[in-house]
């Protein structure tokens, strides 16, 4: 789970103004997570890290990169704990996507050789390529990514406009 401090300083007076009206803010925060868990969606469909970067491209296959079998892109979810919204995935090969992993050789554990299925013979070590980082989440570097902002002033926007009415 990838854990941010925002400083949020730039919509503070928007925040401020929803507290003096007396908004919901267990709305907002679940507006603004559903919002942002779209704009996710939406990254891995454009192939792009959270900050607009492209992910580096596949070598052993054609298609969307991180979408085989959709499961990563599906399992982003968020919890809502007080005043922070965790994002986060399940999946146990994410941090192998977000990070990246080096390359690696494999031996047998048990055995005295390897058996993949498709494989003409058994063999004694393999080799895994590495994988380049494609981050799905921002990351402490990186801080918040300007989409992600632009999400969360969107909704503050949105329910600020309720109470103008």
């Amino acid at each position: 789970m990838t854990i941010l401090n925002i400083d949020i300083a730039g919509l503070r007076e928007k925040l401020e103004g929803l507290y003096i009206k007396g908004a919901n803010f267990s709305k907002i925060k679940k507006d603004i997570a559903n919002s942002i868990t779209e704009t996710i969606a939406l990254a891995f469909k454009d192939e792009q890290d959270p900050y607009g970067n492209k992910w580096k491209p596949l070598k052993w296959r054609e298609g969307q990169i991180l979408t085989l079998s959709g499961n990563l892109s599906k399992s982003i979810a968020y919890t809502i704990n007080g005043e922070r919204i965790d994002f986060g995935t399940n999946i146990i090969y994410a941090p192998t996507h977000q990070f990246g992993r080096s390359a690696m050789q494999l031996f047998p554990k048990n055995k005295k050789a390897l058996y993949f299925k498709g494989a003409s013979h058994p063999f004694k070590s393999a080799k895994i390529g590495k994988i380049p980082a494609r981050p799905f989440l921002p990351t402490e570097i990186g801080g918040l990514p300007k989409s992600w902002a632009e999400t969360i002033e969107h909704v503050f926007n949105v329910h600020l406009k309720k109470f103008d009415n």
